[in-house]
């Protein structure tokens, strides 16, 4: 047997049956699986079947919406915190004067630039590096203080972060650096 013909077809209940055919029916078996769920769990419901009337799964949709976007908010600064860090780490890495460990401040570039000018020479690099490990801590004690239950929390950081990999987008590439960028610009502000 050819192996074009090994990748094409596939061994099913003892014969050789093609690989695509096999894929439609498990995926149609998934829809019916999925309806006849859908239908089970809305006949054996206890009250209104039309959610969009009900006034309670509509508090809920609003409560569900603000917690998105209180949790989106979250997320987006604990990812700012996360990367203000890397950017000082980054910073210390490749200051020439840290490495030869000179004794003049002067020397330090990691002392002598502004954090406006750390933040331009080394936001990339940072946001090339950074690991879901580490945002996941910075995002749970930023929630902690919250009294979400912790399946939204994890379910929302889960789907937008893991799965839908919100994070490394460009947007938010850009909403993070500007969002770090003005807590710059206001901090220099307060401190002259």
């Amino acid at each position: 047997m050819s192996t074009e013909n090994l990748q094409t077809k596939w061994c099913f209940f003892g014969q050789n049956v093609p690989k695509a055919e096999i894929v439609y029916f498990c995926q149609m078996i998934i829809v019916f699986i999925i309806v006849i769920a859908a239908v089970v769990n809305l006949s054996t419901q206890n009250g209104s079947i039309e959610l969009w009337t009900n006034t309670d799964s509509t508090m809920v949709a609003i409560k569900v919406g603000m917690e998105k976007r209180l949790l989106s908010t979250i997320l987006l600064f604990s990812f700012a915190e996360l990367l203000d860090e890397m950017v000082q780490q980054l910073s210390k890495k490749f200051c020439q004067g840290c490495k030869v460990e000179h004794g003049s401040q002067h020397k330090h570039e990691c002392l002598m630039d502004s954090e406006l000018d750390k933040l331009e020479k080394h936001f990339d690099q940072a946001f090339c590096e950074f690991k879901y490990s580490h945002i996941l801590g910075k995002y749970r004690e930023n929630v902690r203080t919250l009294t979400l239950e912790n399946s939204v929390v994890l379910n929302f950081f889960i789907l937008h972060v893991l799965f839908m990999d919100t994070l490394r987008s460009e947007k938010m590439k850009v909403s993070v650096y500007n969002l770090m960028e003005r807590k710059l610009k206001l901090e220099g502000r307060f401190t002259q």
